[in-house]
């Protein structure tokens, strides 16, 4: 069984093995053969057959927990940990894993009594010097192949949206935000949208139609996702170091600044030296991905305006 609890009465009984799962277990009556459980709680009163084996919890400070549910039944409070009645018997030995040691009244268990200390499942993860250096040498390469191959393909675009930020730095931020919100609601509209159509084309009597409608409404998702997921892994990482290696080298030699391919490459440089800053580099990454994206949306804002812009001929 599993669950967030479950209540053995005094009186009731288990024919074989009996295994929980869950929040908690109070056991007043008889199991006949082995008993397995793992739960935060576990109170012990009546008897088991065979062996005991359990993982439980530990003491809590405040109240427990408690599970509402309209119609559920009434449902026991049982201690964190595990409490052995004095008038439990335990047939076999009793095997329990808790970071606390746990008194077990004397005559109870037949067998031997064992504990655990818990396996500590997460350790924190020590980082060699060496192994950072790797790490940040890695980005550095994917920057640089991405970039390289971003301004191969698209140069006019790389250098349109390093002059929109540069244009407009406050606002580019600002618009990173509202970018993903935009996207983040996109997302969810063409969910609400799909599974709305599908539920109307399965009404009308066009449940033909409903695997076709999923099966799009799952792509766009996906093809959407992608595509931010690589703006914000790299385009908008690459479009801001682009701007900053230009403004660089600009100051050095107006004519370096000119070319694609050494704006790119001074600018990633720099934008993996000031991320591997430990603390200030998350903050200088947040606040390029914001920019970079931000940039973007403008443009992308600027481009639809002009295209629903109509001309008006002068009256003559």
């Amino acid at each position: 069984a599993a669950g967030f609890s479950i209540e053995g009465k005094k009186g009731s009984a288990v024919g074989g093995d009996l295994i929980y799962a869950g929040y908690q277990a109070l056991l007043a009556g008889d199991v006949a053969r082995n008993l397995n459980v793992a739960a935060g709680g576990l109170q012990l009163n009546g008897s088991v057959g065979g062996d005991v084996k359990a993982e439980v919890g530990e003491p809590e400070e405040g109240p427990s927990p408690r599970f509402f549910m309209p119609g559920a039944p009434a449902m026991p409070s049982v201690p964190m940990g595990l409490t052995v009645d004095r008038g439990a018997r335990i047939g076999g030995k009793l095997d329990y894993t808790s970071a606390s040691e746990w008194n077990i009244p004397a005559g109870v268990v037949a067998g031997i009594i064992t504990h655990h200390q818990p396996e500590v499942m997460a350790k924190e993860k020590v980082v060699s010097p060496g192994s950072q250096l790797l790490g940040h040498l890695q980005r550095l390469v994917a920057l640089l192949l991405v970039g390289l191959l971003v301004v191969w393909l698209v140069p006019g675009w790389t250098r349109r949206v390093a002059d929109a930020l540069q244009a407009r730095p406050l606002p580019s931020l600002g618009w990173g935000v509202v970018t993903i919100a935009v996207v983040c609601l996109a997302l969810l509209v063409i969910l609400v949208a799909m599974i709305l159509l599908a539920v109307v084309l399965g009404l009308v009597k066009l449940g033909n139609l409903v695997g076709t409608v999923i099966v799009v409404g799952l792509l766009a998702i996906f093809a959407l996702a992608v595509l931010f997921g690589l703006t914000i892994a790299y385009f908008a990482k690459i479009f801001v170091s682009f701007l900053g290696g230009r403004l660089i080298l600009g100051l050095l030699k107006r004519g370096w600044a000119e070319g694609r391919i050494w704006p790119l490459v001074v600018g990633v440089v720099l934008f993996v030296i000031l991320t591997a800053i430990p603390y200030l580099g998350g903050l200088i990454n947040l606040v390029v991905v914001l920019l970079g994206l931000g940039a973007l949306g403008l443009l992308g804002r600027d481009l639809y305006r002009q295209r629903r812009a109509v001309p008006v001929e002068s009256q003559t």
